[in-house]
């Protein structure tokens, strides 16, 4: 996994704020560095391996007792996780392999469509690029109005923005995919929060922003960060 997902006011956890209380900058700092082994094998971590590798002594034994106490790391049969982190690792490789089939299906898709049509596009180039530019711009168009209906803006659009637009629905998103991901961020708690200043037109034009929110599973409720929820 070459990263993991780290909300910007996880230090608003209360689970978090309590490890700050007990062991300052240093609590935190064994804490998410914990996150990034295990990260980086995808799988609970051996113990003792672990425990070795970040030099964790007696002060720092009692950090780490402090986190299995308040449950934001866990420890069994010889090996240490984290819940929410094994999760999202599962997540993540489906998230990928989908995205592989997505993208070798468009491939594929592109490599047929070129061999049955290649004389007519050698006779038409300049009419059928003109095409699918006015085709991706309505389609931009479409998207913009979307957008703003559901955040509640005005955002004009630019011709970068246009460009990156048009590059992701080359690359294999649909507009439907892109609208279902907007909708999903719409009603994430945290871009609620924030009055959704940060869903941009640019903020859509991410892969990895469309990824997460087209694959995002609707929440019933709005409880807040830090009652009675685990966080991680």
């Amino acid at each position: 996994m070459k990263y993991f997902l780290h909300d910007s006011n996880a230090f608003n956890d209360e689970k978090i704020t309590m490890l700050f209380i007990e062991f300052g900058y240093e609590g935190l700092g064994l804490f998410y560095t914990i996150l990034e082994k295990i990260a980086a094998q995808e799988k609970p971590v051996n113990t003792k391996v672990l425990k070795e590798q970040l030099r964790v002594g007696k002060k720092l034994n009692k950090c780490w007792e402090f986190m299995e106490k308040i449950e934001i790391i866990s420890s069994n049969n010889g090996e240490t996780f984290n819940k929410q982190l094994l999760n999202y690792s599962e997540k993540y490789q489906i998230k990928k392999e989908k995205t592989a089939e997505r993208l070798s299906q468009w491939r594929e898709n592109q490599k047929n469509k070129e061999n049955e049509t290649r004389s007519e596009l050698d006779s038409n180039a300049s009419k059928v690029k003109v095409s699918k530019v006015k085709v991706y711009k309505d389609i931009y168009i479409q998207y913009l109005s979307f957008l703003n209906s559901c955040v509640q803006k005005e955002y004009r659009g630019s011709p970068k923005n246009e460009a990156a637009f048009s590059a992701r629905i080359s690359g294999g998103f649909t507009f439907e995919e892109i609208c279902t991901a907007i909708k999903n961020a719409t009603i994430d708690p945290y871009h609620k929060s924030e009055k959704y200043r940060y869903l941009t037109p640019e903020f859509f034009t991410r892969a990895d922003k469309l990824d997460k929110f087209l694959n995002a599973i609707p929440k019933k409720t709005t409880e807040k960060i830090g009652e009675n929820e685990n966080k991680w």
